[in-house]
């Protein structure tokens, strides 16, 4: 996996989380429609928040071939899509099954007049969960397979990792642990 590639999807995921993360808290705090939506539509955005914070330290951390700190590790990298993976799937299942609260609601008389507007902030934050889970599991996948198959291994530096470090001759930076 190239440097532009990670980059891509780094940035990329964490583009989806800043906006997951604005769009959870409001609607945590005003649906009235669903049972649970507070506690983890809560939930759901402090894990967005803590996906974009930590994608932007990976990314910080993305091409430091000479280095040899545990977070420039492809190992660390693919640790933290596939917990971000695990925990996103874990959401957006939680979050299909509130929608049916927001969008079929049981009412004979209108709460608030907003249910339209709470059905789609549901689904909006149920697509961009969805979307967050695709993305790590990608991230995870493609860091997997280059480590292992194209690269030097998942213990050592993830920008040794890549095509254009290989071509420059740059493959005995290799850390020694």
């Amino acid at each position: 996996m190239t440097l532009v590639a990670r980059n891509v999807l780094y940035g990329f995921t964490l583009s989806v989380a800043v906006v997951q993360s604005g769009f959870c808290f409001p609607l945590a705090w005003w649906d009235e429609l669903s049972p649970h939506i507070n506690v983890y539509g809560t939930i759901t955005g402090l894990v967005a928040t803590m996906t974009w914070i930590w994608m932007s330290v990976l990314i910080a951390y993305n091409n430091r071939p000479a280095s040899i700190h545990n977070l420039t590790r492809s190992s660390s990298h693919f640790i933290s899509n596939i917990v971000f993976a695990a925990t996103w799937l874990v959401l957006a299942i939680t979050l299909t099954i509130l929608l049916r609260y927001s969008c079929f609601p049981n009412l004979t008389e209108s709460i608030d007049g907003l249910e339209n507007i709470w059905c789609f902030m549901n689904s909006f934050i149920l697509g961009w969960a969805w979307l967050l889970f695709i993305l790590t599991t990608i991230s995870a996948v493609l860091i997997s397979y280059f480590a292992t198959h194209h690269g030097t291994g998942l213990p050592n530096n993830i920008a040794l990792n890549d095509l254009e470090h290989k071509r420059k001759g740059e493959s005995n930076m290799i850390p020694d642990n």
